[in-house]
């Protein structure tokens, strides 16, 4: 408490929060429209950002959403989200793949072995071990760059089921093999101990707990 009461006081109502440029543009914002329904009265300032901020030395930010297998035992966790792995594609592209050998879709992560030890493990999973040694790969430095060349036709994506929600809800990119899938990490949301009190925060994260939830 004594170090919460030290730390510059956010403005009345206004939070701000941190995570990264990906989950920003394909989860969060497009559902932000409901939290300014539910409590207009509150503003989220927004940072898109692939560092990791110190969220008990930065009091400028009020929350992070992370995306890691951690757990942070110095902060407070809100919710979190947990996600899995499958391979998707434009419609065509999926209906073309059960013929031939696709062009494939990657990310390069800073740590890009992370996804692409993913591929290997679906690909074991749905029995493609050939799938190794694609048509053609298409690289690009972030998921939502990605996602946008997959639903372009460029070829079938290793993607988050949170990343790739709202697409397949719209129809511009399919699942192929639904049934096969890899387990992925969690996105948390994470404050400093006793910044959760503070209104907008607290009413961010409880709009944020029902999104998790459904």
């Amino acid at each position: 408490q004594t170090l919460d009461a030290l730390r510059p006081a956010s403005a009345a109502g206004a939070l701000t929060l941190s995570t990264t440029h990906s989950f920003a543009a394909l989860w969060l914002v497009p559902r932000l429209g409901r939290f300014y329904q539910a409590y207009p009265q509150y503003q989220l300032r927004l940072q898109a950002q692939a560092e990791t901020i110190d969220l008990l030395q930065d009091a400028s930010v009020d929350v992070a959403i992370r995306y890691s297998r951690q757990r942070y035992p110095m902060l407070h966790a809100a919710c979190t989200l947990q996600e899995r792995f499958g391979v998707y594609g434009a419609p065509a592209v999926v209906a073309q793949a059960r013929r031939a050998r696709p062009a494939l879709v990657t990310v390069r992560w800073r740590d890009s072995a992370l996804y692409d030890e993913g591929w290997l493990q679906w690909c074991e999973a749905a029995g493609l071990p050939a799938w190794r040694k694609p048509a053609a790969l298409h690289a690009y430095a972030e998921e939502h760059y990605a996602l946008q060349a997959a639903i372009a036709g460029q070829g079938l994506v290793l993607a988050s089921s949170v990343m790739v929600s709202d697409s397949v809800a719209a129809g511009t990119l399919v699942p192929l093999r639904p049934e096969v899938s890899v387990a992925g990490a969690a996105y948390t949301a994470l404050c400093a101990p006793g910044r959760e009190r503070h209104p907008p925060v607290k009413a961010f994260l409880a709009w944020l707990r029902q999104e998790f939830k459904d």
